[in-house]
């Protein structure tokens, strides 16, 4: 569903319209309803709809600026009962759509770069083909734009920090612009990456997530999936995929402290997901079974055990040929940055 020039149904408070005026030969003219172009505009706008649709977002609707996605419902029947819904409270609240622009009862639709199917959630192809079609590189500039595209659907992207290295090396100060064949491969890995990317399964409620975590030497990996049998843990549906390098410090860690790195890191990134949640968390290295313990942790180790103390999570082993974040640690990184702390040691209170 789509507003009908949606900023123009939010009247101007009337010790605002006149810093709305502009000239014309005609004289001076003022908005009495919001203008496009104001810095507040979409914020304004946004609050509004969610104050409108603010019971049903989240449980069957999703609002984004004037864009409005209704889902769910066993039957057609069942999901116009949940469309009524939802018309209902725009008509209350004196709101117009625009008819051209709204389409009901579709098995699938093009939503904020993504196409959003009963099965899952992929790229959307439009954008997809504007990756595959991205010019060499020439600049720095260019790449900036070509990893902004990509990284929009790093989710989708298993290892893509360590992928999009050799791009990041090109766009660092005081590093000159040398086109090599680690970037070319690093270009268009992206392209093979996102021409068949994996199709990621909505966040169930109803289902228990998995985060499993892993750390080399070259980097940090997790991946996000979500089963329905907490024991067996079969069946599992990926949800996100994430990866990173390592940075400073980081990279004398010894691997037990790695690992945990891995896990406080997995866990932090995910917190949306995980935080108030009962979840398994995976992990291919044994020794994490026992060093979060106080009597046998080091001074980090316990800081960062303070930091999982919030989440409710089962911890378990899982071979590494058996990890899915495995292969996500573990492709050679070519930059790493020198210096510093690492994220979570920023972020984590220091004790005594």
């Amino acid at each position: 569903m789509d507003m009908a020039f949606g900023y123009w149904q939010v009247p101007m408070a009337e010790d605002s319209i006149e810093k709305t005026g502009f000239v014309t030969k005609k004289g001076i003219y003022e908005f009495l309803v919001m203008p496009f172009g104001l810095t507040s505009a979409p914020s304004t706008f946004q609050a509004m709809m969610n104050s409108i649709l603010g019971e049903y977002i989240g449980k069957f609707c999703l609002v984004f600026i004037d864009d409005v996605l209704i889902f769910g419902g066993d039957s057609l029947m069942e999901h116009g009962a949940l469309v009524e819904k939802v018309l209902i409270k725009c008509k209350d609240a004196g709101r117009k759509l625009k008819k051209k622009k709204c389409s009901w009862g579709q098995s699938s639709v093009s939503y904020l770069g993504h196409e959003v199917t009963a099965d899952g959630l992929k790229p959307s192809d439009h954008n997809v083909n504007k990756i595959v079609n991205f010019d060499t590189p020439k600049n720095v500039g260019e790449i900036r734009s070509y990893l902004g595209l990509c990284s929009y659907y790093r989710a989708f992207c298993p290892n893509f920090a360590n992928v999009a290295a050799p791009l990041q090396k090109l766009v660092k100060k005081n590093v000159a612009f040398v086109w090599g064949d680690e970037q070319e491969t690093s270009f268009r890995r992206f392209q093979e990456m996102l021409t068949s990317p994996p199709l990621l399964a909505y966040p169930d409620r109803r289902k228990y997530q998995v985060l499993s975590v892993d750390a080399s030497k070259s980097g940090l990996g997790a991946v996000l999936s979500q089963v329905t049998d907490l024991n067996s843990l079969a069946n599992e549906q990926v949800i996100s995929y994430a990866s990173r390098s390592l940075r400073g410090a980081e990279i004398n860690y010894a691997i037990t402290h790695l690992e945990a790195l891995a896990v406080v890191w997995g866990v932090q990134h995910y917190r949306h997901f995980l935080l108030g949640r009962k979840f398994v968390l995976i992990t291919d290295h044994s020794a994490l079974r026992y060093v979060f313990q106080p009597a046998k942790s080091t001074p980090k180790l316990s800081r960062w055990a303070a930091c999982l103390m919030e989440y409710d999570y089962i911890l378990r082993y899982r071979p590494g040929s058996a990890n899915p974040a495995d292969a996500l640690s573990r492709l050679p990184v070519v930059n790493r940055e020198q210096g510093g702390q690492s994220e979570v040691e920023d972020e984590t209170p220091e004790t005594n």
